[in-house]
């Protein structure tokens, strides 16, 4: 990982971390199991989405879509001083996330080994893993039922991406797995719906582990 300098990051060393992804399941998750982590981590616009507003995240990952300039945004970073993460190949030139950080907001930019069409939820596990996290809880992690669903748990209206293919997504999340798992860490994965019907990757993690690939 390469990462900006930042002390707070060391909070997250050996501690509990829930990501709520964006994944359909996210809307049907028991809320009180936040309760059970030390830490949030989500994304995007889970900071306008009613059912999550109102829930702390420590770390927030901000993708290029994300207006800067959102009175709501402003208003949760207000409330509840997440650090702001931005990849490194963010869409944005560096001028308006030095404006963003020169009002006052916690930015850090990041780049790790791993990366792929699956989305943010799993930058973020891999980024909580490397921050040294003992156990990481996930929820909102599904892939897509059919390429027309718009079932997204912070944008009502959003569909899959054009480009999605099921089987190539499949094998993503195999290579996601296997790259986790060769890193050579002790942590504790806990999928919160891995029994959802929503589930579109139920059993690929269990099944990378036992492949010697």
């Amino acid at each position: 990982v390469i990462i900006t300098s930042n002390r707070r990051f060391q909070k997250f060393n050996n501690s509990s971390v829930l990501i709520i992804g964006g994944g359909p399941s996210a809307k049907e998750f028991d809320i009180a199991q936040v309760q059970k982590y030390d830490h949030v981590f989500s994304c995007n616009y889970f900071y306008k989405t009613p059912r999550f507003k109102d829930i702390k995240a420590d770390l927030f990952l901000l993708g290029h879509q994300i207006d800067l300039y959102d009175s709501e945004l402003m208003s949760y970073i207000e409330k509840f001083n997440p650090l702001r993460g931005f990849e490194h190949s963010d869409r944005r030139n560096i001028d308006p996330l030095n404006e963003f950080k020169d009002r006052g907001t916690d930015v850090f930019l990041f780049l790790t080994r791993y990366f792929s069409r699956l989305g943010y939820t799993t930058r973020a596990i891999v980024l909580a893993a490397l921050l040294g996290a003992h156990k990481i809880g996930y929820v909102g992690f599904d892939g897509f039922k059919s390429a027309d669903m718009k079932t997204h748990a912070f944008e009502s209206k959003k569909a899959p991406p054009p480009y999605y293919n099921k089987h190539r997504f499949d094998q993503q999340t195999f290579v996601f797995w296997h790259y986790l798992q060769n890193l050579g860490l002790s942590i504790e994965f806990e999928n919160l719906a891995e029994d959802s019907e929503h589930n579109v990757y139920r059993g690929i993690r269990q099944y990378t582990k036992q492949r010697d690939v």
